[in-house]
């Protein structure tokens, strides 16, 4: 029978309050599973993404980790995992989940680079919703881009975002294919996907019709560059109607959410 233990860290995810992330560990792995704990100022859930950029977050959350006091509870009959383990499992975890509440505590370099977009309903084009971003360097010089987004007046369930490839919202169909540039790129949000570099992840809207959205990634960038979001169009977020479902079965009309829900320009902070 494997040894389990369970650690609780709380920290700061930005817009969370109350957060505690609790880990549950196998001995001579990492976590078997994790739950996090706390709600956003609007009662929404909140939507996390495991992502592959690690960069120097790891040893920022080390030196986080080795500031907290685990609170372990173990069953005495059984021997804890190694430390060691349980640090980098927390880092594992943590790196993928907790980008923003890495920024928050650290505080921004100055090489930071920020934006925001206001996010407007494709139905009567009032606000509905905020969305920033931060780029940062990491320690292998990849520019990473922390997102976080929150909304309300949206429909129950999971609703595709992705970053699009201009930066126009009246109609929504003025922000065009998604943002993919690049010898090989295709803005056809059903036809080169999930390759797409505007590629997000879902985001969940509860039943009070408000969501929460906290993911990074390192397929664009703010500052100038080849994968720059300011380009000379621009780009903005759209909210799809509908979820997406990475399309497993390559080219299916509607497999990267269908039909248009909200809309936001990005524009990058002075």
């Amino acid at each position: 029978m494997a040894n389990r233990v369970r650690a609780e860290f709380p920290f700061r995810l930005h817009g969370l309050m109350g957060s505690t992330l609790r880990i549950d560990w196998r001995s001579g792995g990492c976590y078997r599973k994790a739950s996090l704990a706390g709600e956003t100022g609007t009662g929404a859930p909140v939507t996390l993404h495991d992502a592959p950029a690690w960069g120097s977050l790891v040893a920022r959350q080390q030196r986080l980790t080795e500031r907290r006091d685990l609170n372990v509870e173990s069953n005495k009959s059984h021997k804890a995992p190694n430390p060691r383990v349980r640090v980098l499992c927390a880092l594992f975890l943590l790196v993928g989940v907790a980008a923003p509440a890495l920024a928050h505590e650290d505080g921004e370099t100055p090489n930071d680079v920020t934006a925001a977009a206001a996010i407007m309903s494709c139905d009567d084009y009032t606000r509905i919703g905020t969305a920033h971003l931060r780029e940062r360097a990491s320690d292998e010089l990849v520019k990473i881009v922390d997102i976080s987004m929150r909304v309300r007046r949206l429909t129950p369930g999971k609703h595709a975002v992705h970053i699009h490839e201009t930066a126009a919202c009246m109609p929504c169909s003025a922000a065009q294919g998604h943002f993919d540039p690049g010898p090989h790129g295709n803005t056809n949000p059903d036809a080169n996907h999930p390759f797409h570099a505007g590629e997000l992840v879902n985001i969940h809207i509860g039943e009070n019709g408000r969501g929460a959205l906290f993911t990074l990634t390192t397929r664009v960038s703010l500052s100038d560059g080849p994968l720059s979001l300011m380009d000379e169009d621009g780009s903005a977020f759209i909210i799809h109607l509908d979820p997406d479902t990475y399309c497993p079965e390559g080219e299916q009309a509607g497999c990267a959410g269908g039909g248009r829900a909200a809309c936001g320009v990005i524009v990058r902070d002075e």
